[in-house]
């Protein structure tokens, strides 16, 4: 049987904490901490929390390298040890004709863990994008998160660490569940568009768009969204001296 997996977005609630509060610094700073003389990014025995008092651990198992933590995304693994070492199975053919097909328990061994699940997320910033099953999800990552930075006196008590699953405008507005965003890139123009189209096509933007935006252009836009060089100087090889190329990007939030 197939597992089934999704693919979640969340942002972390900073209403609460202190302000420049920031998710994966304080991640890494705490993975760059020494304890029991050593440093807890290098064992991962360190990471270890029975977030739940039952001796079924929660452990920050992989990390990406860290040669890559001072650049944008920090990523790693979490997963979910359950207590005990019995496993129930059924051990006969699924294509054997059978009345009934008989369960069995299966000792993987008295030092051994049953897995109950993982997840995988990356951070960026205060946003967190995370690949979970159906026995781990997001709200494990909140916990373990919390416990963690609990542990070292990076969180008060009654301060947690929560993973909003709704998106936030730039200034703070909270989107709906299911919202539409148009992106508006700021045109690639050819050589010789003149100067009075060039301002007529100013003032069309501001009425399509409803702001100007300033930064990316379409070409920008399509290489993010995973077009290769080739295509895109193929497609701006199309467009002519004197004329333009420009693009309204609908993003679905669901």
């Amino acid at each position: 049987m197939s597992q089934k997996f999704t693919i979640q977005y969340r942002q972390l609630k900073t209403e609460g904490l202190w302000d420049g509060v920031d998710l994966k610094a304080m991640l890494i700073d705490v993975l760059g901490r020494q304890r029991r003389g050593q440093v807890v990014a290098d064992n991962a025995k360190l990471r270890i929390i029975d977030i739940d008092q039952d001796q079924s651990f929660v452990i920050l198992n992989k990390l990406s390298d860290p040669e890559t933590w001072g650049g944008p995304v920090f990523a790693g693994q979490i997963i979910h040890l359950q207590e005990g070492s019995d496993v129930h199975a059924v051990m006969q053919s699924l294509e054997e004709d059978t009345a009934e097909f008989v369960l069995q328990s299966l000792n993987v061994g008295e030092q051994a863990r049953v897995l109950k699940g993982a997840l995988y997320f990356a951070v960026v910033g205060n946003h967190v994008g995370m690949i979970e099953g159906q026995q781990v999800r997001g709200r494990t990552l909140e916990r373990y998160l919390t416990a963690l930075f609990q542990g070292v006196e990076e969180l008060d008590p009654g301060q947690a660490i929560i993973l909003n699953g709704s998106f936030t405008t730039g200034d703070g507005k909270e989107l709906s569940e299911s919202s539409e965003l148009i992106v508006s890139a700021v045109p690639n123009r050819g050589a010789n568009v003149p100067a009075g189209v060039e301002r007529a096509a100013q003032v069309i933007e501001r009425e399509a768009a409803r702001a100007r935006e300033e930064g990316a252009t379409v070409f920008d836009v399509l290489r993010t969204l995973g077009w290769g060089q080739e295509a895109i100087e193929s497609l701006r090889a199309e467009v002519p001296d004197d004329g333009w190329i420009e693009g309204f990007f609908r993003v679905f939030i669901k």
